[in-house]
Parts: C-alpha cells; structure tokens; sequence
C-alpha cells in the first residue's frame, strides 16, 4: 500500500458524508484501490457519524478502509495518532474531515508521493487562509527542495505545518520520531513534523490538492492562547532548538507574543478552562520553557503577560479591538 489518506474525525457528520464520498469517487474512477486506503478514528462521536461511515464502507466494496472508535473523546491529539496508527501505508496523509479533495487531488498527491526521495513533502494548498506568503503565491509548480525547515519556514510562512491538509510523511518516519509529548498539544501534527525534519531537506510542491472548508473549525476563542503557549514551545522544542542568535529567534517568536494578550483576556474571562496539560497555561515557568530559544523573547513574554494582567479587563478589551 502506497498511501494512507488518515481522517481524524468527532461529531461532524455532514462534513465527513461529503468528504468521504468524494474520496471514494476519486478512488474508484482513477482506480487507486490497490494504492489507496482510508483510515478513519472516530473520536466517540455522539451524532450519526458511526452509521454514516458504515454506509460508505458498504457501498464501495472495491476500497480499503481501516475504522477505528474510541467510545468516548479522547482529544484530538490522540485521535489524530490512533488514525496514523492504524495505517498500513507507506506514506501518510493527515486530511480534516471537513477538508475536500479537489478534482484529481488523490491522484496528484499519490505522484507526488511517488516523486519523494525525503522523509517529508509540504503541500501547498493555494486556498489555505494561513498561507500568505508572496513567495508561496509565486513559486514554481515544480518540487523545491529547502535545505531545512528554517529555510522552508522563512519562506512559506512558520504557521504553514499547522494546518493538517500542508504536508507528506513516511509513517516510518512518523513512528520513529513520535514522542508521548506531543499528544498534549494542539498541533501534535506540526511537533511530530518538526521532529521528522529537522537536520533534514524538506521536499515542497506548490500543489493544491483540497478545497478547504474553515466554517468549523474547533480552536475558536483558544487559537490565541494555542499561538501564545502551544505554537511557542512546539518552535522551541522544534526547528528554533540549537539554531539562530538571540535576535533572529526572537522575530520567529513575534507572533507568539502578539497573541500573549489577547490570551491572558481569555483566562481572566474564565474561557478555555477545559484546555489543559503541559501546553496550555501562562504561567511564568511555562512561559521561560516555551520561549526558551531567545532570552530576549522570555523577557518580552514575561512583561506582556504582567502588563496584561494589570490592565483593567475593559481597557484590554479595548486596547485588541
């Protein structure tokens, strides 16, 4: 088996219905079967999402499918590994269940599999909001190959690997650099892929492959403390760990601490209180861990986060609008 289309999913039947079918669709008409397989984890969804993957797996009879249900929430972070651990593929594709494959994206995502001689390929999807880059805009169709993450990073955009539909792994490579840690992140994705690539080249495509759906997205109001906290320490622990000076670190941390603000707001208006673990709080230690590949930005971080802890509520409210 070639490629592993790996679908982490919970309680979002309508979009996974869609998804799936036109993943089946492609599969069959190009006859991609004996090269294709959908691995689909249901993260305990409570709405017809059991069901709704059965009729599809009935109905194509021809496709492989590998299913797997965890009989209640278990996170994200464990739902996306358990849809990768269930793969048999050689190469892994993390798809959201709401994110559509566009015409003949199954087909150019499994040459360009075929085409990489690397650990990991990073998919440019022209639709994906994240992506803003001139250079991104401009670049060539052909396959460009960085000589690591920081070269690829300065130019795509260091936010590009968090979106789950950007990029290529060997599972190999997967299971290999995987560690516990990551499952208390948001962005287990983006620390697993950080791992895989550093001191390595990393292959780009400007390809689009998916039309992407953002309508639901689950982060909602925690996106800034998950930029501010999470994001700070995956760069840390990833592609900022023994590389840059003080000053270059630092401008890589600049959109983490603009998101410090606005994230200490969130706590001191009681939002976000389930999001827990290693990741997920200001507070001073975390914060020296998580921007720990510049003293200049622990220093930044830290004066945001008082600053923004003294400020009257309404006048910080104000001060983001």
């Amino acid at each position: 088996m070639k490629l592993s289309i790996c679908i982490p999913t919970w309680n979002r039947v309508k979009f996974l219905q869609k998804n799936l079918s036109i993943l089946a669709s492609q599969i069959e008409t190009d006859r991609l079967g004996d090269q294709v397989e959908v691995c689909i984890s249901d993260n305990g969804s409570t709405d017809d999402t059991p069901s709704a993957i059965g009729r599809i797996v009935d109905e194509n009879p021809n496709l492989r499918f590998a299913l797997h249900r965890f009989s209640k929430n278990q996170g994200f972070s464990v739902n996306m590994d358990a849809a990768v651990r269930i793969a048999s593929g050689e190469f892994v594709f993390l798809l959201g269940d709401d994110d559509i494959f566009a015409t003949r994206g199954v087909v150019d995502l499994l040459k360009a599999c075929s085409d990489l001689e690397a650990d990991t390929l990073l998919i440019l999807n022209l639709k994906n909001a994240d992506c803003k880059s001139e250079w991104s805009r401009t670049a060539s169709s052909e396959q460009v190959v960085f000589r690591d993450v920081r070269e690829c990073l300065m130019q795509l955009g260091k936010f590009h690997p968090t979106f789950i539909g950007n990029f290529v792994f060997r599972r190999a490579a997967y299971l290999e650099h995987f560690r516990p840690r990551f499952l208390q992140s948001i962005y287990p994705h983006t620390a697993i892929l950080f791992e895989i690539m550093r001191g390595k080249r990393v292959h780009f495509r400007n390809l689009c492959c998916l039309e992407v759906d953002d309508s639901d997205r689950h982060v909602g109001d925690c996106q800034a403390l998950a930029t501010a906290v999470d994001m700070a320490r995956i760069q840390t622990e990833g592609h900022l760990r023994h590389q840059g000076g003080q000053i270059e670190n630092v401008l890589f941390y600049s959109v983490n601490l603009r998101n410090i603000p606005r994230a200490v707001l969130l706590q001191r208006s009681g939002l976000c209180e389930k999001r827990r673990g290693t990741y997920s709080e200001l507070r001073m230690r975390n914060l020296m861990d998580c921007y720990n590949g510049s003293k200049i930005a622990i220093v930044c971080a830290i004066i945001l986060v008082l600053v923004s802890r003294l400020v009257p509520k309404w006048l910080l409210k104000v001060i983001l609008r």
